[in-house]
């Protein structure tokens, strides 16, 4: 029997939303009545949870859930395309899939060998604003990673791929690999500050002057960036690389805590 919710959008628009099942293991959503947002649905949470947004009356799509929390999205009608975020929330690839075309994420990201076109993917920052993107042919995967500090990894797993990121394109074969800002320099320095916190109370940076030392170079590089000044903050990263290194040789940090800011900073120096 089909279960009906209601669900509210933005501006107090509805949508009568409608998931029955299917087998095997699936379930098919559509909306109905009249809105001017999206009507999402998120699923798969196993290992987070992934979003399908239908945003046009009759639109249906067919969700299934693997047992390690992917999902796999077919839209079995489109007006034009649905649209399948991974994750639901922060930055994320977003996938348009038109009438007929399936892909599976949560992760890698993987366009079916039965698609009959490319399917575009999209590079979004938390609240939505695309700064990258790449089309998937049928069969080909991709496997993309965001970090708590604003920052991404692509990797090529299946076929060969080009992406365009803030102005730029490289393409990429199978192993091959491209990091990337997925948020802005000084929100990413954010972060950064912010994940210095957390490693402290793990324990990974073993006291609170260590901290304070890492926090203030990486705010003092933020406000160089917000003057204007990015060969002031290129320096204060750079000497911020050192000073991880001098840290866990001298045991105040430990290889994890260093790992764990030493990729992030990386990218932004590379931005910069």
């Amino acid at each position: 029997m089909a279960n009906t919710a209601l669900a509210v959008c933005r501006g107090g628009c509805a949508w009568s939303v409608t998931v029955v099942d299917v087998t095997p293991g699936g379930v098919q959503a559509s909306i109905a009545g009249a809105g001017t947002g999206a009507a999402t649905i998120e699923a798969c949470d196993a290992g987070g949870a992934e979003r399908v947004s239908l945003d046009v009356a009759g639109e249906t799509a067919a969700i299934t859930c693997s047992g390690t929390g992917s999902m796999t999205a077919t839209a079995v009608r489109a007006s034009p395309t649905i649209e399948l975020r991974a994750p639901a929330s922060g930055p994320a690839v977003v996938i348009n899939l038109a009438t007929g075309d399936t892909a599976t994420v949560g992760s890698p990201v993987t366009a079916s060998s039965d698609n009959l076109e490319p399917i575009l993917v999209e590079l979004v920052d938390a609240a939505d604003v695309p700064f990258g993107g790449f089309e998937l042919d049928p069969g080909e995967s991709v496997d993309v990673t965001f970090s708590p500090a604003g920052t991404g990894n692509l990797t090529v797993l299946v076929g060969t791929v080009t992406v365009g990121i803030g102005g730029g394109t490289a393409t990429l074969g199978p192993g091959q690999s491209l990091a990337f800002l997925a948020a802005d320099p000084g929100t990413a320095l954010a972060n950064l500050a912010t994940q210095v916190g957390q490693l402290l109370a793990s324990g990974a940076i073993r006291n609170a002057g260590i901290a304070r030392s890492l926090s203030a170079s990486l705010q003092n590089a933020r406000a160089a960036l917000l003057r204007g000044d990015r060969a002031a903050a290129r320096g204060m990263l750079g000497a911020l690389l050192n000073k991880l290194d001098a840290f866990v040789a001298g045991g105040q940090i430990t290889a994890g805590a260093r790992a764990a800011l030493l990729s992030p900073l990386e990218v932004l120096l590379g931005s910069l």
